[in-house]
Order: structure tokens, then sequence, then C-alpha cells
């Protein structure tokens, strides 16, 4: 995938799933130094941009070895803009999240948006279930043939049982989504490139 996003920008491959267990570190503190000798300024500010929840303040707090940085599994943790600093000549800002307005199912699929404030999850849900069927199929250990009969057998299997004794289709759906937001449903999706060909 590197190679592919190489191909239209300076792209390094990162993971800081903690503090002591992270991938990428060393290459971006590289690229940061070149940064800093090429301006050849006082000082540098590098600012982490992206959507809520996906991985700016832990990358932060990766580079400085501690936790500069709240982080949270779900989004709106970083409230206000943060300058932390890297070296004497390099600083890090870890902004707020931003979420584009043109896309409201996009930013629910990104994580970008709190499950508990969705007022139709199942709506979300659906589109899940219809696009990664076997994925979800695997993870919950549950053979279904469509969305209710995946409600009925989930809710059973999991005790989300309704006082009637009917599935808890809204407690199900956002039990789903956070599972989601969490990296807990396997997928991956090419690159818009990739796809064409």
């Amino acid at each position: 995938m590197v190679k592919i996003f190489f191909k239209k920008n300076t792209t390094l491959a990162y993971h800081s799933q903690s503090l002591e267990k992270n991938f990428g570190k060393n290459n971006l503190v590289n690229i940061l130094r070149q940064l800093d000798n090429l301006y050849k300024k006082k000082h540098i500010s590098v600012g982490f941009v992206g959507y809520p929840n996906s991985g700016k303040s832990s990358i932060i707090n990766t580079l400085r070895n501690k936790n500069v940085c709240n982080v949270a599994p779900v989004p709106g943790e970083t409230k206000v803009w943060q300058y932390i600093t890297l070296t004497r000549s390099i600083y890090l800002i870890d902004c707020p999240g931003v979420v584009p307005i043109s896309d409201f199912d996009q930013a629910v699929f990104k994580g970008a948006i709190r499950v508990e404030n969705l007022e139709n999850p199942e709506f979300y849900v659906e589109k899940l279930i219809n696009k990664y069927k076997t994925e979800i199929s695997n993870l919950y250990k549950i053979e279904f043939t469509n969305v209710q009969d995946f409600y009925e057998k989930f809710a059973s299997r999991y005790g989300k049982i309704t006082k009637g004794n009917k599935p808890y289709i809204d407690l199900i759906c956002k039990t789903i989504l956070h599972d989601w937001n969490r990296g807990k449903i396997p997928y991956f999706n090419l690159p818009p490139d990739v796809e064409e060909k």
C-alpha cells in the first residue's frame, strides 16, 4: 500500500499501538529532521490534522515516548489545539478532529461521530452487514440470511433482548458500530487508483 500512495505523496507506514509497540517512528522523526534542516528556521511546526479518532494524538505520544496528549477510543477527546515540543526546533500540533459536513454517512463509518449520538444506528449497521456480511458473521460466529435474522441471532447469543423477548435492536446496532470503530470487524478498501485498474 505504501508504494501505491508514495506515487503521489511522501508516504510512510506508521502504527502506534502503544508507546513501546510502534512502527515507523524513526522514519517519521528522520523526515521531520530533514524538513527542519531544509528550512533552517528557528523552528518548524508540524500539524496533525484528520478525522476524529484517527490516531493523531497517539502518533504524537509515541514520538514523545510519553502520554502528552489524551487519547480515547471515541471521537472528540481533543478539544483544543495542543503544542508539544519534540525537539528544540520541532513542535507538534495536536488538532481536534475535522469532519467534512458533506458526507455524514462516511463520518459515521470513519468513527468521527459518537455512536451514542446517532438517532438511527440500524441504518448504518444494515449498510455494514450488506457490505461486510462474511466478516461480521466470522467475528460474531453467527450464520444469518438477512439483517433481521442477524439481529435475532445476535440478541439470542449475546443476551441483547428486550422485556418483550425481542431483539434490542438499538443496543445491538450501537454494539456493532462500537466494534466497527474500534477495528474489531476486519476489512479494507483499495485506494481509488487500484480499484480502477
